[in-house]
């Protein structure tokens, strides 16, 4: 039987247990609040919003990077997230989650502690053997650059590989097509998933870049070494290094990274040129190969240039189209050649210079003729110009 001063005595220690557990609560920072908004008065169909990891950790520094989940306060559902370590030092540098926004949108989301929403990867990177590729793709397309011999008479540009499917498809490609004699299926022919139709050469392909001085292209030849930073599920991240090459006499060694994230058609490229002098300029050409028959679409204000046209001479295989979108358009201005349409643009040695690039087909449900590229080309072009406003504050 409890007495009178018993029931005091567990009615204390119940609040005094209870005021811990608050206490306890409210000292353990794990969550916070983002608010996303399109200050645009266009929609956002998909859009990659980076947070900083510092910035996070600042509001919730109890935030755990390997349990950690982003939840849409809308509908109230997870939503895939993946935590970056860009600089391959064993610490998080960014977060990464995708998202839908109206024009004028606000939408907020909880970082917390949680098990992940799980999802497949939807883009991928991969050195392949023996032809000493670096290929990526995502449920969109996919690309390829190239590091040795194998690859024939090229150098530094950007190979486009056409998908009909969502699913991977490189890495079943590469080995179908290095098989001995009959049993080989090439990857230069739809078998009805696509196909890698684009010819590069010595060109820069679907929007590589290389040094423009006194009236010339000066490209890189074949990258020599690599590192993969991130590999999935929302977003690719890797380098590749060019070793010293010359452009009239002056050396220079190239790093360049490349982002890509999931459903999406265009690379984000940044490009740091090191040379003997660090306060030197220069001029960068971002350009596309010419194919025949194609239409050139010139934005010279929001620093983009565009191709669209048949993907080779066979009607069955239909348009594709490319581009380069500037990151930066100061000072830019396109010039065409006999290979090339480009965009060119002043940077300066040792510091890095960014832009968009890639490519799309006609096979591919988005790009059902050129308008159609050119608005998906204008709209990657209006997104750097008015980005997402991105504001944390405490989840509690």
């Amino acid at each position: 039987m409890f007495t009178e001063r018993s029931t005091f005595v567990i009615t204390v220690r119940l609040v005094l247990a209870l005021l811990v557990l608050h206490a306890i609560a409210i000292a353990r920072q794990d969550r916070a609040r983002v608010t996303v908004t399109n200050p645009a008065p266009f929609a956002r169909g998909l859009e990659t919003v980076s947070i900083p990891w510092n910035a996070l950790h600042n509001v919730a520094p109890d935030l755990n990077p390997e349990a950690i989940v982003v939840t849409d306060n809308t509908t109230r559902r997870a939503v895939v997230a993946q935590v970056i370590d860009l600089d391959l030092d064993g610490k998080p540098r960014e977060i990464v989650f995708q998202t839908e926004l109206k024009p004028k949108e606000r939408r907020t989301f909880t970082v917390g502690r949680g098990a992940p929403a799980q999802q497949e990867n939807r883009v991928m990177v991969k050195f392949m053997l023996p032809r000493a590729d670096m290929a990526w793709e995502n449920d969109k397309v996919a690309y390829r650059i190239y590091g040795g011999a194998e690859a024939g008479d090229v150098l530094n540009g950007i190979d486009m590989i056409s998908k009909r499917v969502a699913g991977f498809r490189l890495e079943r490609w590469y080995e179908e097509d290095h098989r001995p004699g009959a049993l080989r299926i090439s990857y230069h022919e739809d078998h009805g998933e696509g196909a890698d139709f684009f010819t590069v050469g010595r060109s820069l392909g679907a929007g590589g870049a290389g040094i423009w001085k006194d009236g010339k292209l000066h490209q890189a030849g074949l990258f020599s070494h690599y590192r993969i930073v991130a590999n999935g599920p929302i977003r690719s991240v890797f380098e590749v290094y060019y070793p010293t090459w010359n452009v009239d006499s002056t050396e220079y060694i190239e790093v360049r990274r490349f982002t890509f994230d999931a459903g999406l058609f265009l690379n984000r490229i940044e490009a740091t040129f090191i040379g003997k002098d660090p306060s030197a300029s220069l001029e960068i050409a971002c350009g596309l190969v010419k194919r025949a028959g194609t239409m050139l679409t010139k934005g010279e204000k929001r620093g983009t240039v565009s191709l669209w046209g048949p993907t080779n001479s066979d009607p069955a295989n239909g348009n594709q189209g490319t581009a380069v979108v500037l990151e930066s358009t100061v000072g830019s201005r396109v010039v065409e050649n006999s290979a090339h349409a480009l965009i060119i643009a002043k940077a300066s040695v040792s510091r890095p210079f960014a832009w968009y690039s890639g490519g799309g087909w006609s096979k591919n449900a988005e790009f059902p003729n050129k308008e159609a590229w050119e608005l998906y080309v204008k709209e990657r072009a209006d997104k750097l110009a008015a980005p997402v406003v991105v504001v944390i504050s405490s989840g509690k």
